[in-house]
């Protein structure tokens, strides 16, 4: 469309041009598995597009002069400068969240019609006619109609969730816009803690209630009982789950043949060793394991 005779300016247009490209190109991914977008993307890429046509060479320099013994001091601290240099842009780019686009969710189905917009887009851009016009109108409606559905499947959906973090609990449990917080970390740094983040619930503050984390909790009907260092083993019921956190003193074989339940949850704040007798245990008894720390996140539809 434009090709400046300035060389400086024609040098941060062809930034610019090659900047929206990419971003284009990874924006159905980046919104699928990140849920948000960098309005800085722009200012970044002025100065990281050409500390990486200098760092990636140089770094293949340095991998081949160390495998061979003759890496010099001063190439080590002058790359291990660039790193640093480009490390501290990222972050302080990374640190303007006014400018960070989030709590965009969609599905792979939005991935795949988004994908076909933007190839819509393209074509019109290459030769602007009514064919490819019209074509470029059905794929934005039909990616107006495929957001509208999932955002009413949200709202009629929901999911209670066993999160994977070390050290502390946060289990959450959310249908519609109603989210329920059980968790023994602190309320300020809830929404700032990195699993909500992953998850894409650190902008869904609306309808929250946090609460301390629970002894006895129902889903879908089912009866779920968290066993913990501070619990006193009950006989008493037959939960559907039972969640282990924070290494309790149980025999787990008994709590198995007295409870019946039919799914033992070991979190990730468990003692390494102890999980592993509990899933030989489990396996005894041939009742369902599940390894936060190893499988990720237990989540269960509602």
């Amino acid at each position: 469309f434009w090709y400046p005779k300035n060389r400086i300016l024609r040098y941060i247009w062809q930034l610019f041009t090659v900047s929206v490209a990419a971003q284009l190109g990874v924006l159905p991914l980046s919104l699928y598995y990140f849920h948000q977008f960098p309005g800085l993307f722009f200012v970044s890429s002025l100065l990281l597009i050409p500390l990486l046509g200098l760092i990636l060479p140089l770094g293949i320099v340095v991998i081949f002069l160390a495998v061979f013994g003759m890496l010099p001091g001063f190439i080590v601290q002058f790359y291990d400068f660039l790193i640093r240099l480009m490390n501290d842009f990222v972050g302080a780019i990374a640190a303007e969240e006014t400018f960070l686009i989030g709590n965009i969710r969609i599905s792979l189905i939005g991935v795949i019609v988004l994908y076909g917009v933007l190839l819509a887009l393209f074509g019109v851009i290459l030769k602007r006619n009514f064919k490819n016009l019209a074509i470029l109108l059905v794929a934005v409606i039909l990616l107006q109609s495929v957001l509208l559905f999932e955002k009413i499947k949200q709202q009629k959906s929901g999911e209670w969730i066993v999160f994977s973090v070390s050290g502390q609990t946060l289990i959450a449990d959310r249908y519609g816009d109603r989210l329920n917080i059980f968790t023994d970390i602190p309320k300020e740094a809830i929404f700032s803690h990195y699993a909500f983040r992953n998850y894409g619930l650190q902008f869904q503050r609306k309808n929250t209630a946090i609460n301390d984390p629970f002894r006895f909790y129902t889903v879908n009907g089912k009866l779920i009982y968290r066993i913990d260092s501070t619990s006193v083993f009950l006989n008493t019921m037959h939960p559907e789950i039972v969640i282990l956190e924070n290494s309790p003193k149980i025999n787990l074989e008994r709590v198995i043949t007295t409870l019946r339940p039919g799914m033992i949850i070991a979190g990730k704040n468990n003692a390494h060793f102890l999980i592993k007798k509990w899933a030989k245990t489990s396996q005894k008894h041939r009742c369902k394991f599940y390894d936060v720390s190893q499988n990720g996140a237990f989540i269960l539809e509602r």
